[in-house]
């Protein structure tokens, strides 16, 4: 029963890694795109990033994620991105 439970946790680890390093790549390329622009970036938690803007700019940077998190990766699945603005992460989401 161990011997079964670790081949499958194996198999799970195996499957989940490049998945998750995909994920990874693409968030952090949206990361530099962002930074590149000029904006403050003080968490990134999984494939949420929480940026600090002027409320002025929110719009702006809210585009400037989804798009570049929709398109730096050419996939066979489309990617989707859900940015929102708020004044704390809380209310953002």
């Amino acid at each position: 029963c161990d011997d079964e439970w670790r081949r499958k946790r194996a198999q799970r680890q195996a499957s989940n890694g490049p998945m998750q390093a995909g994920a990874q790549e693409i968030v952090m390329a949206a990361m530099i795109a962002l930074a590149e622009d000029g904006h403050q970036q003080t968490l990134q938690v999984h494939d949420e990033i929480h940026v600090v803007c002027d409320e002025d700019d929110a719009d702006s940077v809210c585009s400037r994620m989804k798009t570049t998190l929709e398109t730096t990766t050419r996939l066979e699945a489309y990617l989707k991105a859900e940015p929102h603005a708020g004044p704390n992460w809380e209310e953002a989401k």
